[in-house]
């Protein structure tokens, strides 16, 4: 499979959600390297394959949990 590109998850993401992501993770790179990789916590799905069914929520949620693992001391 062929990775999306910023600009494509833009289109089905919504720039709020990615803007949302590249705060968490830091940067355009793992922005798009998040969206196109499965995810186990979300039932081994892609977050780009989950907005595309417009399941956009899900990404969000789990996007809050990865921040508060970051944010732990």
């Amino acid at each position: 499979m062929k990775p999306y590109s910023l600009d494509g998850i833009i289109e089905i993401a919504g720039e709020h959600l990615v803007n949302r992501t590249i705060d968490i993770l830091g940067n355009e790179e793992e922005c798009i390297r998040f969206f196109n990789s499965k995810q186990n916590t979300l039932d081994n799905k892609t977050p780009y394959d989950l907005c595309a069914k417009n399941r956009r929520a899900e990404v969000f949620n789990f996007l809050g949990k990865i921040e508060d693992q970051i944010m732990e001391p």
